[in-house]
């Protein structure tokens, strides 16, 4: 507080003076700027390049449906032999979270470390669906609850962020398996089996007059 007797000059310093211990005890990284997220296309061996995205968007397209959040469930509409996904983790790879692009295009933010050998700075990076996952893996698609839908080596899975609640999945398959002959009930057991060829029609002797 200025008393009439305190100089300019002391009322300077006083505030300088404040602004510095303001700076030093400020918590660690308070000031510090967000760290940036690259684009998965700076880590094309292990994102994948173009060739790679538009093959894993092909066999997306032909496997997966559709997949739908309703509450905590999530329904999966597909074809094919998968089964209920199981929980993937890999050591290099780490899901941080989801989250919606400036064209509301749903991405996941990953946590890349120890993969300089492969041409990827650790930091953080955006994947979006059809992105490769390594060798054998893609992303199929990306939940707003911070889980990630993967196709790995065959089979079905998922990431999910640390602490954060696994889903309940709803599968809903069509089958691969076609029937080349038409498929009827019995009247007895009700049982299936294939319909037997249609017999020709018997052709009577012509009459002689």
């Amino acid at each position: 507080m200025r008393t009439p007797n305190t100089p300019r000059r002391t009322l300077r310093w006083t505030a300088r003076l404040s602004l510095a211990l303001t700076l030093c005890l400020a918590p660690d990284g308070a000031s510090a700027d967000p760290p940036a997220v690259r684009d998965a296309r700076a880590c094309p061996r292990v994102f994948g390049d173009g060739a790679r995205v538009a093959a894993n968007r092909e066999q997306r397209e032909r496997r997966l449906y559709r997949t739908r959040a309703v509450g905590p469930t999530v329904e999966i509409e597909f074809r094919g032999p998968w089964t209920r996904p199981r929980r993937f983790t890999y050591g290099a790879l780490e899901l941080v979270g989801t989250e919606r692009a400036g064209d509301g295009a749903a991405r996941a933010v990953l946590r890349v470390t120890g993969l300089e050998r492969l041409g990827c700075a650790d930091g953080l990076y955006a994947v979006g669906v059809d992105d490769a996952l390594g060798a054998g893996a893609h992303v199929l698609a990306v939940l707003d609850r911070d889980v990630v839908l993967v196709e790995a080596g065959g089979r079905l899975g998922y990431l999910a962020a640390e602490r954060t609640a696994v889903p309940q999945w709803r599968l809903s398959w069509d089958s691969d398996i076609r029937f080349r002959k038409p498929i009827r009930f019995t009247a007895s057991g009700g049982s299936p089996r294939a319909a037997p060829p249609p017999r020709a029609a018997a052709r009577r002797p012509a009459r002689k007059r």
